[in-house]
């Protein structure tokens, strides 16, 4: 995201108001906030810039927009089918809504590839049984990943291969190195001793092979990824238990490396990212929830936060995803995209660099 000004003399003394009504220096003023409902930002009058993204100096064309909080995709979309709001984001949207959507021709639908983690599965390397390579290995061969993209991220992602984006940092190798192969899934349980028992689960000295799924929960139930990723396990012969909480207990899970490891995404405009979430210092902190530790990595890293040259640094961290993939740290699932729906009368929208959408230079046509 951006980092903006904010004022030196008045912040101070707002106390907990700062996350309310912000004093900053940007082209819109935060004029109200009612928790959970909306956010109304207004016109800037005194804003005189303009932005390196923007079509002309000066304040915003709008005069007011109001933000709603609406987390239930379907009631989403029905307000920008009935005109009651012109810009909706499309997150957790269904592939026929969608589709759907893109067929109406008073509306559009816009994509920008998020920056960052994909949705990914990190998996904890420290307790068993992904403590094991070859059953993370197993994981990897094992999670049909197309499947992901064709049911629940139709028009929303697209595979993923590594610990980045291929929008970050694209090589034919990353995604090469685990086609699905369920026999092949399959050999390696078998090679790490987890025979399949005559109940379809797999046991090794008498002893079920349990992975446990943390899955955050926002108030909705889990997020339909999760429960696809458990089916999958299940076909393995994996007795796979998704842990479901909210957002507290989920980060102290996180943090204590309590689990098999957790679903999630980093959006990060920069390849060092990977810091946040393989660098040893960053164990029991954000976001190294693989709770791994690897001097090589590290020494890479710090390499690559470095060095200068793009050519150098790019074969630095492209070096540093090659280990994380060939030690199978994580199941990369989807490189998501940023979509967002408008009414055909919304017109000068663009993105920033973190898929977001700018409001600088957005009008409607009346």
């Amino acid at each position: 995201g951006t980092l903006a000004l904010i004022s030196p003399k008045a912040t101070p003394t707002q106390g907990d108001l700062v996350n309310q009504k912000p004093v900053g220096s940007g082209p819109f003023v935060v004029t109200e906030y009612a928790q959970k409902d909306h956010i109304t930002i207004a016109r800037n009058p005194r804003y005189t810039r303009r932005a390196p993204w923007s079509d002309h100096q000066g304040p915003p064309y709008l005069d007011r927009i109001v933000f709603k909080i609406i987390p239930e995709a379907g009631t989403r979309v029905t307000t920008i089918e009935s005109g009651e709001t012109q810009m909706i984001s499309a997150l957790n949207a269904p592939a026929a809504v969608l589709r759907r959507l893109e067929s109406n021709t008073s509306l559009r639908v816009e994509r920008n590839p998020y920056p960052g983690a994909p949705r990914i599965w990190l998996l904890n390397v420290t307790v068993p049984p992904t403590n094991d390579l070859k059953v993370r290995q197993a994981l990897n061969y094992g999670v049909n990943r197309p499947a992901f993209v064709e049911s629940v991220y139709k028009g929303l992602g697209q595979t993923a291969c590594a610990p980045l984006t291929q929008h970050m940092l694209a090589d034919p190798s990353l995604c090469q190195a685990y086609p699905y192969d369920p026999s092949k899934a399959a050999q390696l349980l078998d090679e790490a001793g987890w025979k399949m028992g005559p109940n379809n689960l797999r046991t090794k000295d008498g002893r079920p092979l349990v992975i446990t799924i943390n899955s955050i929960n926002y108030g909705a139930g889990n997020l339909p990824e999760i429960e696809l990723l458990q089916g999958q396990l299940l076909q393995l012969g994996i007795d796979a238990r998704i842990k479901s909480q909210a957002r507290p207990p989920w980060y102290e899970d996180n943090y204590h490396c309590a689990t098999s490891g957790p679903v999630m995404f980093l959006r990060d405009t920069d390849w060092n990212g990977l810091y946040a979430l393989f660098d040893s210092a960053t164990v029991h902190t954000n976001f190294n929830w693989s709770c791994y530790a690897n001097p090589e990595v590290d020494r890479l890293i710090a390499q690559g936060r470095e060095e200068f040259d793009p050519a150098k640094r790019r074969a630095i961290y492209l070096k540093i995803e090659r280990i994380l993939v060939d030690q199978a740290v994580t199941v990369p699932l989807i490189d998501e995209y940023s979509v967002w729906v408008l009414r055909g009368n919304v017109k000068g929208t663009t993105y920033n660099y973190s898929a977001y959408p700018v409001l600088n230079d957005v009008s409607i046509e009346k």
